[in-house]
């Protein structure tokens, strides 16, 4: 029987700029080494979207699995300060 195997994926980055609105960035990958690798470069103001990974299961189906984050910023800035 085969195993389940990773055949391509993806990350989505989002930025927001008030100056051009909401920007995606579609970053693929081959491996789950090179995800990670991606992963770990993402700088602010960017912020991971979502993770999608498409490959095969045992039984040789195509699977299409999606990760979404949410995200939110808070600043603590106070009118009296």
């Amino acid at each position: 029987m085969a195993s389940s195997r990773l055949k391509t994926g993806e990350i989505v980055l989002r930025e927001w700029q008030r100056q051009t609105g909401l920007r995606e960035t579609h970053l693929p990958f081959a491996s789950l080494e090179a995800l990670f690798e991606l992963c770990l470069e993402v700088a602010s103001p960017e912020l991971i979207d979502r993770i999608v990974l498409r490959g095969y299961d045992a039984e040789d189906n195509l699977r299409h699995i999606s990760f979404e984050f949410q995200s939110i910023t808070i600043t603590s800035q106070r009118k009296d300060e």
